[in-house]
């Protein structure tokens, strides 16, 4: 079997890097939001802002969802890296 070496500490702190991102973006979308209901709908409707605003909101919405996924998976990916470590590491006692 190959060795698999994670380097958790460069995992860990590039996975501290997303959540003020997540929440930077929550901070730009609400703001969007609030932008599409105080321009007046006749400015909307006439350079589809609406429809642009739309989007925007929606793609941000996606992205932002898979930032939440990536650093949960992160998460996950170190629990269960320290765990497979230590149960190896206590199998191999018994062959010494």
């Amino acid at each position: 079997m190959t060795d698999i070496d994670i380097n958790l500490g460069e995992l860990y702190r590039a996975n501290q890097k997303i959540p003020p991102v997540i929440s930077l973006m929550e901070g730009v979308l609400r703001d969007v939001r609030l932008m599409r209901w105080r321009i007046p709908q006749e400015i909307q409707d006439r350079r589809d802002i609406r429809y642009r605003l739309e989007n925007l909101i929606r793609d941000m919405d996606f992205i932002r969802n898979k930032l939440e996924a990536v650093n949960r998976t992160a998460e996950d990916v170190v629990v269960q890296y320290l765990e497979t470590d230590r149960k190896n590491k206590k199998n191999a006692e018994k062959f010494d």
